[in-house]
């Protein structure tokens, strides 16, 4: 049934003259079709990736090496690709699909397609600067400055996040699941299933971007202190550390500290980490009532 609905979408549009033959199909792209479904899953899934990468690369000052390197060659690549085939598909107006590729362009144009070239842009500088900079200790200042560059860059592509979410694409890839789980009868299920997934994402990654702004608020306030003590000094003293162990080595573990912190502090609006000095004292208080508002929320 599903199959045959599909088909039946697809044809239910006269073909305009002017229309690209393409691998068995025709262009431009069906708004609806599976092929642009799968399009929108997948970038749906690099986007929610990117919310949880970049805070993380930014925070422990991580450069796009090993893991990494090869997620941002994936999303390069991926949003190249989709930004040329925002050209090919079609798009609805006023309830009646438009598959003329002058007016596709011109509305693309009118739309996202700024904001996706920038992006796209952005992605492939980061990596070209990637290559040439040098991240050792004993880099020049040019190459540190490509450096900071590069980190400033990585912020930008939150921005796409954002466009996204203003654009309004998660509900219409929900709408487009929701519509497919009705043909086969499992569409409260599905809705139930999309609804838990959403709020236990957005928990975590709410933790996960504490565990970050603590991390950082650790690592550039231990020394600013009227106290002479700190998280990071109480965190060391309890837990024994090899001298053979690099910082990068500690990454892993100064992450679930945060995360445990932020978790605690945000939903039992205490912690075992109590504040060392004044500093962290106001910051433990503000991220306190805002996980208070979450909650009421």
């Amino acid at each position: 049934r599903l199959k045959q609905m599909t088909l039946q979408l697809g044809s239910s549009h006269k073909t305009t003259h002017g229309e690209l033959s393409w691998f068995g199909g025709r262009l431009p792209i069906h708004v609806d079709s599976p092929v642009r479904m799968v399009m929108d899953g997948i970038g749906m899934v690099l986007l929610l990736s990117d919310t949880v990468i970049v805070p993380f690369m930014l925070a422990w000052e991580k450069g796009s090496e090993g893991s990494f390197l090869y997620c941002a060659w994936i999303m390069v690549l991926f949003w190249s690709c989709d930004l040329i085939s925002n050209f090919l598909t079609s798009f609805t107006k006023e309830d009646v699909l438009v598959r003329d590729f002058r007016a596709i362009a011109m509305q693309y144009a009118k739309s996202w397609l700024f904001i996706d070239l920038s992006i796209v842009i952005v992605d492939w500088l980061a990596i070209g600067l990637q290559s040439v900079s040098d991240p050792s200790e004993t880099a020049n200042t040019d190459a540190k400055k490509y450096i900071k560059v590069i980190r400033l860059l990585k912020a930008f592509r939150l921005v796409r996040v954002l466009a996204v979410l203003r654009s309004g694409r998660f509900s219409q890839v929900q709408e487009v699941v929701v519509r497919r789980a009705t043909v086969v009868g499992v569409n409260l299920q599905i809705q139930f299933a999309m609804g838990l997934t959403k709020l236990v994402f957005v928990i975590l990654w709410l933790n996960h971007l504490g565990s970050c702004l603590w991390w950082v608020f650790v690592r550039n306030y231990k020394a600013f202190t009227n106290t002479q003590n700190s998280w990071h000094d109480l965190i060391l003293a309890v837990v024994e550390v090899p001298e053979s162990v690099s910082h990068s080595e500690l990454d892993g573990f100064w992450y679930v500290s945060g995360f445990y912190w932020s978790i605690t502090a945000m939903f039992s609006c205490a912690s075992v980490l109590q504040p060392q000095n004044y500093a962290e004292t106001v910051f433990s208080i503000v991220y306190i009532i805002f996980g208070m508002l979450f909650g009421s929320s």
